[in-house]
């Protein structure tokens, strides 16, 4: 299976359709490299269409740091300053009176890998942790 890979999204909801209409479910696994959310006027837009285009072929959503600090945002000891600062008080206003779907995004974000492999590739949203790496 062929590889359909796409970078930071940052809430452009209307690059991402651009974008999607170039994919072949039926050949190509689409990776997304995280960052879905932030900076842009349509993230939760973005996240619906992430959840919608899992079930339209083989997909892999990773979690960018934009997600994992909206996380921390969101978890018992937020705030998080960090997350308002880079582009997630955008985002926090866009859930503002719709806290039923802010918990959905957050459940589905928290399921996501930090990278994906294969037997040849490693794609992840930035350098990991893991010295040294082994991929047998």
């Amino acid at each position: 299976m062929n590889l359909f890979v796409i970078g930071d999204v940052h809430g452009c909801f209307h690059t991402l359709q651009e974008l999607i209409k170039h994919w072949q479910p039926a050949t190509e696994l689409l990776v997304q490299t995280g960052d879905i959310v932030d900076r842009g006027n349509y993230s939760l837009e973005c996240l619906e269409l992430a959840r919608t285009l899992e079930t339209q072929g083989p997909t892999v959503f990773l979690l960018g740091n934009h997600e994992h600090e909206m996380l921390k945002h969101y978890a018992p000891n937020g705030p998080n300053a960090n997350w308002l600062r880079w582009g997630g008080r955008v985002t926090a206003q866009q859930y503002q009176g719709r806290p039923s779907l802010l918990q959905e995004h957050l459940a589905w974000i928290k399921q996501h890998p930090l990278f994906w492999t294969n037997e040849h590739l490693l794609i992840s949203h930035a350098a990991l942790p893991i010295h040294p790496i082994h991929l047998t």
